[in-house]
């Protein structure tokens, strides 16, 4: 903030840096390939293929904004050159026309330099990634199955031309291979008219008609037309290309991908006087911004997701002060040495805030100060109307004439400044001199035709002094005005520009708010808050806090103007911290205030950060802050005591905040319903290096996940008027992916309403795949299978150390099916995690094989559905990056929830699902496991065998775990399990079903295990991992050959039932029960047969024993358990009050209920499913 350095010296580094500065703009790559026409149709471009002439092709930026289009040459070659760092797509003809030459198979990552790069359904490649060393990509080619008259999808508006042949050479006849659609006969050429010399304001070029002329053997040389200028405002110097280098011989392509064959020679760059012409696109707008690009990242942006601007760098947009720009002449005419700071960095860097004009639609940034930056001129970002993006709402003021070393602290017998004139051109009238304004910036509607921004105190240029001045700065009239000063004086009526007033200051502990309600100030200063109001230009104190409790320096403020809460967080670590808030007590001249301390619970971390961002979201009634990276915090004022929430959200990452602070840069947009942050510039503190992700500069949005909202939804976000939603941005649209597409980078795309659908054939994942999008109910987003091809295999590669499948944050209306998924590592298949709220997800028909876990949820989830998937071997082995063993994984078909209880899945569905062979090594290996705190869940219908760990005991089939009377609201419902079918093979001591507490267990069969039912309480320390056996209703179960066939400790139950039952023990060893228990069994039991010895003591009623119940059964050793007719002591003998509507099957029970899990209804057979391993239930 304070420079120090010799006046010789600084000029030298300034110099040098910016020399480089200027370098690394100046650095430009291009992006080229070629259009041929693959004759076999197999997407390589083999020897004998030859290139395709007069194709038009368009260069688009990554959302879909056209920027430029080329014609190929004869040999199909093109080039768009001088590219700045960005992602860019190129497309057949203008890439949205319904007329696109057929596209040969997508072959992208195989054979880089002679595979088809453009997907059949679209036209378009993927997008591609230019960077800031000027490395060009020559490589991006297209496979053509025939070819299309060449006027069709040509964009009118855009000048295409076509280069001359080089004199005398012999064009080879392209392959007839499909005849030619529509030909064009040959029309005279309209010659080229000469172009003048570009000026400053763009000129629009005049379009040119194009005709295709038939093939002939040669043709006459044309003089070729005189290059069209490109004319955009921070077009880069265009690099020297490097000489050609010579290809080895032509090679057949392999089917080692690591291999890159090149079956005809190429060009690392054209001749020079055979470059492709490019086709300027002129617009009046900043480069890297349109009107409909904000529209679209607004109107798009999801829930829970964060979304940049591109090219939205205020200083790359060069907004601030050039030697170059007309418009500012007079202002270096005024004051030629003026310094300008490497491109305004200390306009945001140097502890400055900005203010939101709601009226206007544009976040306002003025700043500077100190010994930082002395420019004075105001900023704004406008969302939309006519000119979006960043533009000066004033000219900067000249400096004094005695500043003669660059501005800076350099200016002879000046301290701190606190006037200077308005503008040269209107000497006498005064402005602010540029400050530090922190978090005192606001925006006041009502006062002047367009609002004005308000503005007080800060930290002076250039000594750095303390000012106690207020400020309107009128929007339309674009003038500074003086208002009454902190301590209530007025301004000076002649005052002296070399000095600043000598009043009572308000302090570095300054913020301001504003008040919609009255449309008031509300400041802070000097441990004092007072009341400013505008109209009246009066200052008057609301509370003193004259003691070492009040705010520190660097704090940040807002304010909840429903509930009268004025939130202070944040100061610099070199001053006391006093999180804290105000409670207005009422409204008006003689409003007062309440100081208090701000006691939280939560990630509250933020609150004692430098200089956080913080605004209050009416809508969700929270305070929103942030202070660096893609998480949030978020405030809830409203319970007792106040907690703060940390959210990461998906999508853009705006990158760590700027040294100095972020102040009043985060803004809630109110008509938009988003949030929005200016961040930093691409230029860091010092002033002097580049910040290494310069696109973290940019403009960003982000919305808040629907869970903090009342009905659970995020409101919906309004495009305004003269703001238009192109039609790239579509509603409903279905995409289709091939191998090898980028899986990725296609799901990361998708948005609410997409189908994606996935081609058969293996996909390898080389980067995290990660789903945050959130659909809605209307316009799900669906992730398939194509129907009727083989299910596409999908999974990672060996090194990667990664789930398959990423569903994260609050995701929300999402299906995937018919997929099979493995993993090289053996990690999750499936996971759900993020630290948000998920919910409305299907996972459905999807093959989980070879992995940790089949699906895995860790966060907080609800209405999910999990239906129909086959999942098998999982607890696979696990290994590192460098592939090295590290163990076993828990391999769970399914772990759903936490075990500690920190999450919780609710409402959700997990049936018909087919889970067997958990690996013998894995740690647990359970099929279904619901942990701590779960409810509403509903898991009937599932086949489960061959589970459980072979290393430790009591793992097996299904789960439940439930929840304690601490975590008990009153309001959850017991999860059910019903219909399910568990079977080992009795060489470990698994368990067929668990249920521990809440849990309705129903029309189960569970047959050859070490135990077939369970429940038992849990003390396991922790609040929610003390868990007694309560509220469990077992009824109506068939349990055959096992080991000990009932697990039962209820000597101290809560609402316990065990009725209608049939429990068969095999009594292979000594320590066989039908029922194990301890001393004796509390609870409700009713007509319950059993084959086998008890542990404890015999209830006296409940339980009947039968020595030959396995002689009942239709055929049990095949796995039918269908009750003979001969069951007299089976059938009809259950008790109503506790049995289930439905058997097994699904089938009806009448008025005499049988025992057991099937309703027989006077049938001798099964007339529903039968059990076969390897088969899904169908009922």
């Amino acid at each position: 903030m304070d420079g120090n350095l010799m006046p010789s010296l600084k000029i030298r580094v300034i110099t040098f840096i910016l020399c480089l500065f200027l370098t690394h703009l100046s650095l430009a790559s291009s992006l080229a390939g070629r259009v041929w026409l693959d004759a076999n149709q197999n997407g390589i471009e083999d020897p004998n293929e030859t290139g395709v002439g007069d194709i038009i092709l368009t260069l688009f930026d990554i959302n879909k904004i056209k920027l430029n289009q080329v014609v190929t040459l004869d040999t199909g070659e093109y080039e768009f050159i001088n590219l700045p760092f960005s992602d860019y797509i190129i497309c057949l003809r203008d890439g949205v026309s319904e007329v696109i030459d057929p596209i040969t198979l997508y072959r992208i990552g195989e054979f880089d330099d002679v595979d088809n790069d453009a997907q059949p359904e679209t036209g378009c490649t993927v997008f591609f990634r230019t960077n800031n060393d000027a490395v060009d990509i020559k490589n991006i080619d297209f496979g053509l199955t025939a070819i299309i008259n060449v006027n069709q999808g040509l964009t009118p508006d855009l000048l295409v031309t076509r280069p001359s042949p080089v004199p005398g050479r012999t064009v080879v006849p392209k392959p007839a291979l499909k005849p030619v659609v529509n030909p064009v006969q040959p029309t005279e050429q309209p010659q080229p008219k000469p172009v003048p010399k570009p000026v400053v304001k763009p000129v629009q070029p005049t379009v040119q008609s194009i005709s295709r002329p038939s093939p002939v053997p040669t043709r006459t040389p044309r003089p070729k037309p005189a290059p069209v200028p490109v004319v955009k405002p921070t077009q880069p110097i265009e690099q020297p290309k490097p000489a050609p280098v010579p290809v080895g011989e032509p090679v057949q392509p392999t089917n080692n991908p690591r291999t890159r064959p090149s079956p005809v020679p190429r060009r690392t760059t054209l001749p020079v006087d055979k470059k492709p012409v490019e086709i300027p696109v002129v617009e009046n707008q900043p480069p890297g911004i349109s009107s409909p690009s904000v529209s679209r990242i607004i109107s798009g942006l999801a829930p829970g997701k964060w979304a940049a601007v591109p090219g939205s760098q205020l200083d790359f947009l060069r907004a601030c002060p050039s030697a170059t720009d007309v418009d500012l002449q007079h202002a270096y005419l005024s004051a030629p040495n003026y310094e300008w700071n490497f491109y305004c960095a200390g306009v945001i860097n140097a502890e400055n805030g900005a203010a939101y004009d709601a009226k206007n639609n544009r976040m306002i940034v003025w700043g500077g100060g100190h010994s930082d930056y002395a420019g004075n001129e105001v900023y704004a970002f406008n969302l939309g109307g006519a000119r979006p993006g960043w533009e000066h709402l004033n000219l900067p003021s000249p400096l004094p004439t005695n500043c003669d070393m660059q501005g800076g602290n350099y200016c002879s017998g000046i301290s701190s400044v606190e006037y200077l004139l308005q503008s040269s051109a209107q000497p006498g009238n005064l402005a602010p001199a540029s400050r530090h304004t922190l978090d005192t910036l606001q925006y006041l509607p009502d006062m002047g035709a367009q609002g004005s921004l308000f503005a007080f105190s800060g930290s002076v240029w250039q000594g750095g002094d303390v000012s106690s001045a207020t400020w309107l700065f009128d929007t339309a009239q674009k003038r500074w005005k003086e208002l009454s000063r902190w301590d209530g004086s007025l301004p000076d009526a002649n005052p002296d520009v070399t000095a600043r007033p000598t009043n009572i200051l308000p302090g570095l502990d300054v913020f301001s708010v504003y008040d919609p309600v009255t449309g008031n100030i509300f400041a802070h200063g000097n441990r004092r808050l007072k009341q400013f109001n505008p109209k009246t230009n009066q200052w008057t104190l609301m509370t003193d806090n004259n003691n070492s409790s009040s705010t520190g320096v660097h704090s940040s403020a807002a304010y909840d103007y429903k509930n009268n809460r004025l939130v202070v967080i944040g100061g610099s670590s070199d001053y006391t911290v006093n999180p804290s808030y105000y409670q207005i007590i009422s409204r008006g001249l003689s409003q007062q205030a309440i100081y208090h301390d701000l006691v939280t619970t939560g990630d509250n971390d933020i609150q004692f950060t430098d200089a956080p961002g913080i605004a209050y979201e009416p809508d969700a009634d929270v305070f929103v802050a942030w202070n660096g990276g893609q998480s949030i915090y978020v405030l809830d004022m409203n319970v007792n005591p106040p907690n703060w929430d940390k959210v990461v959200l998906q999508g853009d990452n705006p990158g760590p905040a700027a040294k100095a602070g972020t102040f009043g840069r985060l803004r809630y947009v109110p008509d938009k319903k988003i949030m929005m942050l200016v961040n930093r510039i691409a230029v860091e503190a010092d002033g002097f290096s580049l910040i290494k992700n310069p696109q973290q500069a940019n403009v960003f949005f982000f919305k808040l996940p629907g869970r903090f909202y009342n009905n659970g939804v995020a409101p919906q976000t309004v495009v305004g008027t003269g703001e238009v939603i192109p039609e790239t941005v579509k509603p409903q649209t279905t995409k289709h992916l091939y191998p090898v597409g980028n899986i990725a980078d296609a799901i990361h795309e998708l948005i609410a309403g997409d189908t994606l659908i996935i081609h058969e054939g293996n996909y390898r994942m080389d980067k995290r795949v990660q789903i945050s999008a959130q659909g809605t109910a209307q316009a799900p987003i669906i992730i398939m299978g194509a129907e009727g091809e083989q299910k596409p295999v999908i999974s990672t590669q060996p090194n990667i150390v990664e789930n398959t499948f990423n569903i994260v944050g609050d995701a929300a209306y999402i299906t995937i099916k018919g997929l099979e998924i493995t993993n090289g590592n053996h990690e999750d298949a499936v996971k759900l995690s993020g630290g948000g709220h998920i919910s409305h997800v299907t996972l459905e028909d999807l093959h989980l094989h070879d992995v940790s876990i089949g699906v895995r949820i860790a966060t907080d989830a609800d209405h999910i559905t999990i239906r129909h998937n086959h999942i098998h071997d999982t607890g696979q082995q696990t290994v590192d990056e460098f592939g090295s063993v590290v163990g076993f994984s828990t391999g769970e078909g399914m772990y759903l929830g936490c075990h500690d209880g920190d999450c919780i899945l609710s409402d959700s569905i997990i049936e018909n699902n087919l889970i067997h062979d958990t690996s013998p090594q894995a740690e647990q290996g359970d099929g279904i496991e619901l942990k701590t705190r779960s409810h509403d869940n509903i898991v009937r219908n599932n086949v489960v065998y061959n589970m459980g760990s072979k290393q430790f005991d009591g793992f097996g089939g299904i789960l439940v775990w439930g929840w304690s009377d601490a975590a008990d609201t009153g309001s959850w419902g017991n999860n059910i399990v019903e219909g399910n079918v568990v079977w080992g093979d009795q060489t470990y001591a698994d368990v067929g079903i668990e249920a521990i507490s809440r849990a309705d267990v129903k029309n189960n069969i569970v047959f050859n295990v070490d135990t077939g039912l369970a429940s038992n309480p849990q003390f396991n320390g922790g609040l929610y991992l003390n868990i007694p056996v309560k509220d469990v209703n077992i009824a109506n179960n068939t349990v055959f050959n096992a080991r000990i066939g009932v697990r039962l400790i209820w000597d101290q139950t809560d609402n316990a039932v065990f009725a209608n039952n049939i429990v068969h023990a095999s009594g292979i060893t000594a320590e066989s029960f039908s029922v194990s228990c301890r001393l004796f069994l509390q609870g409700t039991f009713i007509q319950n047969v059993t084959q086998g010895q008890f542990s404890c003591i015999k209830p006296i009623r409940g339980f009947v024993d039968n020595s030959n119940l396995s002689g009942l059964f239709l055929d049990p050793n095949n796995k039918n358990f269908w009750l003979k007719p001969s069951a007299f002591t089976l059938i009809g003998k259950g008790g109503a009050e506790y049995a289930p509507a439905k058997d097994f099957n699904g089938n009806v029970r009448g008025a005499a209920v049988d025992l057991g899990a099937y309703q027989t209804n006077g049938g001798a057979s099964n007339p529903g499913w039968l059990i076969q391993p390897g088969q899904f239930k169908t009922q």
